[in-house]
């Protein structure tokens, strides 16, 4: 497999099937206030509206439900670094890409996930460096795996290790508050 289609697979699961975050007017699940905070990221609301709008994306998907406080508490903080990511790309110019301009009928959740693409395969793929000698070490510590498994997943890992990394780096940025 690709190391691009991997880490499009991994990461961009949770952050790009959704549209923006603010001004939705979905309304909140029941017995749930439309208006309340959830969050906060340096001062700009996370509302219920917000959040529910974004659940509504993943309703046929069991793996995304947001049935218990702790998968609530999960899915808020991938809405929440999806909104990092945006703003950081956008910073970085790549709201302004010449596919974008290309493309003027593009919806917004579409223009958000070409942002969000390019930004990861520049930020993550591309800085992940096929290390040979790791990778064959690697598959010695898992023999259970092929060698193409092993230099996958070993891919995967470094990318992972650089997405936390920037994900740590963003939220130092920021102050974000859970209500």
């Amino acid at each position: 497999m690709n190391r691009t289609v991997a880490l499009a697979g991994l990461l961009l699961a949770l952050l790009l099937a959704f549209s923006g975050w603010s001004g939705n007017s979905l309304a909140a699940p029941a017995g749930h206030d439309a208006d309340k905070v959830l969050a906060t990221i340096d001062d700009r609301p996370l509302t219920e509206a917000d959040f529910a709008a974004y659940l509504k994306l993943f309703a046929g998907d069991p793996r995304f439900r947001a049935d218990t406080p702790a998968a609530r508490k999960k899915m808020l903080q991938h809405l929440i670094d999806r909104t990092l990511l945006l703003e950081y790309a956008r910073k970085k110019g790549y709201d302004r890409q010449e596919t974008l301009k290309k493309h003027g009928s593009l919806s917004q959740q579409e223009k958000e996930t070409i942002i969000l693409r390019q930004l990861l395969n520049d930020e993550i793929s591309a800085k992940v460096k096929v290390d040979e000698k790791a990778i064959a070490s690697y598959h010695r510590q898992h023999p259970r795996l092929t060698a193409p498994q092993a230099r996958e997943q070993w891919t995967s890992e470094r990318q992972q290790e650089l997405f936390r990394t920037l994900m740590g780096k963003l939220r130092r940025q920021h102050r974000i508050v859970i209500h």
